[in-house]
C-alpha cells in the first residue's frame, strides 16, 4: 500500500507534529521545526490506552507473551475457557466483563484501586454470572512464567491472561486547538462524512467515537477521503 501511494505522488514524513493552526482558509502543520501548508487535514491520531500500574518493561513483556491484552473484540476467542481477569472499574469495565463472559466461565473483575464504582444491580448481575470480584488496591501486577500475577489485600491471584479496561485518552489536542468540537470523552465530533466542526478538518479512526477497530478506521478513512476530494473540487469550481 505504501508503494502504491508513492507511485501516485504521496509523500511520507516520519516526524512528530507539534502544532496545527489556521491561516485564512488553509492549515499550517508544524513538525520539528518545519511547517507545511494544507487545504485540508485528516486527523487519524488514534488513542492511548491507559495501562495498569506496572513497570514499562514488565508491561511490554506481558503484552508480548499474550498475558496482557487490550482488545477482546480482536482476540477474545483465543482465551476461550481459560482463567481471565478484567482490570478496571465502572461502566467500561462492567461492559468488557460481560463481553468476555461469553468466552469463559472462569472470569474475575479486579479493581486496581479498590473501588469497583458499580451499582448494586451491576454487582448482582456479575455475581449471578459467576464473575469473581477482587477488590484492590493491587500493589503488584507482573508476568510470571506463563501467567500474570496480581497481589492485593485479598491475596495473590494468577490468571492465564488479563484485559485492562481502564479507558483511553483521545489524541485530539491538535484538533481542539483549531476549534474543533470534542465529545465529553475527548473524541473529535464529526458528521456522516467525517467532517469536523472546522471546515477543512476531517477525522477518522479511534480518535472518533465508535468501534476501535482497523476495519472501522479504514472505512471512515475512505469516507473522509471521498469527502475531502468532493469538498476541494467544489471549492475550485466555485472560484471559476
Amino acid at each position: 500500500m505504501r508503494n502504491h501511494a508513492l507511485r501516485y505522488g504521496a509523500r511520507f514524513a516520519k516526524v512528530s507534529v507539534t502544532g496545527l493552526s489556521t491561516r485564512g482558509e488553509r492549515f499550517l502543520v508544524s513538525a520539528q521545526g518545519r511547517q507545511c501548508e494544507a487545504r485540508a487535514v485528516l486527523m487519524a491520531t488514534g488513542v492511548t490506552d491507559r495501562r495498569p500500574r506496572m513497570p514499562p518493561e514488565l508491561h511490554d513483556a506481558a503484552v508480548g507473551k499474550g498475558l496482557l491484552r487490550y482488545c477482546p473484540i480482536c482476540d477474545g476467542y483465543e482465551v476461550a475457557d481459560r482463567k481471565i481477569a478484567v482490570i478496571g472499574a465502572g461502566s467500561h469495565a462492567y461492559s468488557e466483563t460481560l463481553f468476555l463472559r461469553s468466552f469463559t466461565q472462569d472470569l474475575s473483575l479486579v479493581s486496581q484501586d479498590g473501588d469497583f464504582d458499580l451499582s448494586k444491580g451491576e454487582i448482582a448481575s456479575l455475581e449471578q454470572l459467576g464473575v469473581q470480584l477482587i477488590a484492590g488496591p493491587m500493589i503488584d501486577i507482573a508476568p510470571v512464567a506463563d501467567s500474570i500475577r496480581m497481589t492485593g489485600p485479598a491475596g495473590v491471584f494468577e490468571f492465564d491472561a488479563a484485559y485492562p479496561a481502564l479507558g483511553c485518552d483521545h489524541r485530539s489536542g491538535l484538533a481542539k486547538h483549531v476549534g474543533a468540537k470534542l465529545s465529553s470523552g475527548g473524541s473529535i465530533k464529526v458528521d456522516d462524512h467525517q467532517r469536523s466542526t472546522v471546515p477543512g478538518l476531517y477525522a477518522a479512526g479511534d480518535t472518533v467515537a465508535g468501534l476501535n477497530q482497523i476495519s472501522s478506521a479504514v472505512g471512515q478513512a475512505a469516507i473522509a477521503a471521498t469527502a475531502i476530494r468532493n469538498d476541494l473540487s467544489q471549492q475550485v469550481l466555485l472560484r471559476r
